[in-house]
């Protein structure tokens, strides 16, 4: 039947998801990306399970936050780019129109899923948060990381773009013209002076921190909280919030079908996805100084 069962029947109960862990305890939900031998790497498929999860906890009247978060070593490495089996997005030298579409409208679609639910998201995040991942870390309303968090989207050194270019609004100016001109990484120190985040915590005490602010919002009456992301998300709205995210999106289409952006798909056909990668990131060691990615690494947890 597929697309989520067709929505599980209309809502007649939560379905057994295969890329998601989808809970419930209390006034809180909590979505745990489940593909840790992935990297938790977004695919097709498990935005639409995390999407369909998003809609559940937007028409439960029970619940009042939702909690995202990722299994295994990190938050999120980002978009898909070798998992077709999964609903990956397949490595090919060529990104047609029909293609583009399909991602398009998956990312609208959860940006949407957050953005448009009254329910407060808390992205909960450790190691990597890059590209995708940081995306949908990034339209969530509040966020708690820890101390090795990582933050960035390295795929512009191959060729390609930020796919939703919201850091403009929600970082300096400089400091969004810095990860998207070189391809940095950003620790979570860092994200947290410059406002990315709101809070900075042990690894180790991730989960106790994120809980204890989902609680406290869930004290709050429903329609104070509720009309404050709308008036908010209103604002950001009047600054073209979404409007630049849609055209962020079709400009990537001219930029993924550039000449390096090309090349790179070819080296990944050739080589693989790690050779091709480890071949780009190389001409970057002198400016990747601070570490932050291998600090990221050393988490297997």
């Amino acid at each position: 039947m597929t697309n989520v069962d067709i929505i599980h029947q209309k809502r007649g109960k939560i379905p057994p998801y295969k890329l998601i862990i989808y809970e419930k305890k209390g006034p809180i939900a909590y979505i745990t990306l489940n593909r840790p031998e992935k990297l938790n790497a977004l695919s097709q498929d498990i935005l639409t399970e995390w999407e369909d999860a998003c809609g559940d906890a937007k028409e439960d009247e029970a619940i009042r936050v939702v909690v995202i978060k990722g299994a295994g070593r990190c938050f999120s490495s980002g978009y898909d780019v070798g998992s077709p089996g999964e609903g990956g997005t397949t490595v090919s030298p060529e990104i047609d129109q029909e293609r583009y579409e399909g991602m398009h409208t998956h990312v609208d679609a959860y940006f949407r899923a957050i953005w448009d639910n009254p329910k407060i998201f808390i992205a909960q995040i450790h190691g990597f948060c890059l590209a995708g991942g940081g995306d949908m870390a990034c339209f969530c309303d509040l966020k708690v990381a820890s101390d090795d968090a990582v933050f960035g989207y390295p795929a512009v050194r191959w060729g390609t773009m930020c796919t939703t270019f919201v850091w403009p609004y929600l970082l300096p100016m400089a400091k969004a013209r810095e990860l998207a001109y070189t391809g940095s990484f950003m620790n979570a120190q860092e994200a947290h002076l410059h406002g990315l985040v709101n809070k900075v915590v042990p690894r180790e005490k991730l989960d106790e921190e994120v809980d204890i602010l989902a609680d406290a919002i869930s004290k709050v009456p429903y329609m104070s909280v509720k009309f404050h992301k709308l008036i908010i998300n209103r604002m950001y709205e009047m600054m073209g919030i979404r409007q630049g995210i849609s055209w962020s999106a079709d400009l990537k289409l001219m930029v993924v079908n550039s000449t390096a952006a090309v090349e790179f798909r070819k080296l990944v056909q050739e080589k693989g996805l790690k050779s091709a990668l480890e071949s780009k990131d190389a001409k970057f060691a002198t400016i990747d100084k601070s570490g932050a990615g291998l600090r990221a690494r050393k988490y297997d947890r």
